[in-house]
């Protein structure tokens, strides 16, 4: 059943005003037809079957069915500290670690960065971001739709997982280091702070403060992983480790 995120003051209301953006998607993009049957969630928990009733090129019209509380997210929760990427492998990032679990998202620079986005802030993409991770949330089944920070350097998002959470950084040269021995730090529910290089990796002065402030160097294993593909297979042993798949 298609699912649709709808903000959490217009759900709450007895009638319905279904946004015009969700409304050109049932409408044009996916052509649903009155009788039809949709579920539209707010990202607290809160979910609402509804069924159309009318659907026009004036707007949809609904009639609402049934309301639930749902909570389709991992107990671990991921903070992805993505290194900036070539072009726009950022989207793609985003889209598959929402649909993994991950909570949030701090898209960061380091010194082998390649400038792909604006570091004040471009609208236009902070929207584009937006969107890719709604419809993956809606997509995926999940309850709530992942936090995408504004873009910060190295050192800072260092010096916040070491403050705020466990802080693992990905680094090749970790020969002693990988997701399994740090199994019992992961089992700690705090808020996992995922550090992923850009296409060159982290270089060792960065690695070396990383781990002065008390991050955890791992390797991913001999194989030599992608940048976007580094922080998903990771995200995924973590929620592995942490027996948080089965959501």
């Amino acid at each position: 059943m298609k699912r649709f995120f709808i903000p959490k003051d217009i759900l709450s209301e007895s009638v319905i005003d279904v946004p015009k953006e969700t409304c050109h998607r049932i409408s044009r993009v996916l052509r649903m037809s009155p009788g039809d049957n949709v579920v539209f969630f707010d990202g607290s928990g809160r979910e609402k079957l509804v069924q159309l009733k009318e659907v026009g090129k004036n707007g949809v019209v609904v009639d609402a069915i049934k309301d639930a509380v749902v909570w389709n997210e991992p107990v671990t929760r991921i903070i992805l500290c993505q290194s900036v990427t070539k072009g726009k492998k950022l989207d793609w990032v985003f889209q598959k670690a929402t649909e993994i679990g991950v909570s949030e998202f701090i898209p960061m620079t380091s010194k082998r960065s390649i400038p792909s986005v604006k570091p004040n802030g471009d609208k236009s993409q902070g929207v584009r971001w937006e969107k890719i991770v709604i419809e993956a949330t809606e997509q995926s089944g999940r309850s709530s739709v992942p936090i995408i920070h504004t873009i910060a350097n190295f050192e800072e998002v260092c010096k916040t997982a070491a403050t705020r959470g466990i802080g693992l950084i990905a680094w090749e040269k970790a020969d002693n280091y990988d997701l399994k021995s740090v199994e019992v730090r992961l089992g700690l529910k705090s808020d996992i702070y995922l550090l992923i290089g850009p296409e060159g990796g982290f270089d060792h002065e960065e690695v070396e403060f990383a781990r002065n402030l008390g991050l955890i160097p791992f390797s991913l294993g001999k194989r030599i992983l992608r940048a976007e593909t580094a922080g998903l297979v990771a995200a995924s042993v973590i929620f592995y480790e942490c027996n948080d798949l089965d959501i």
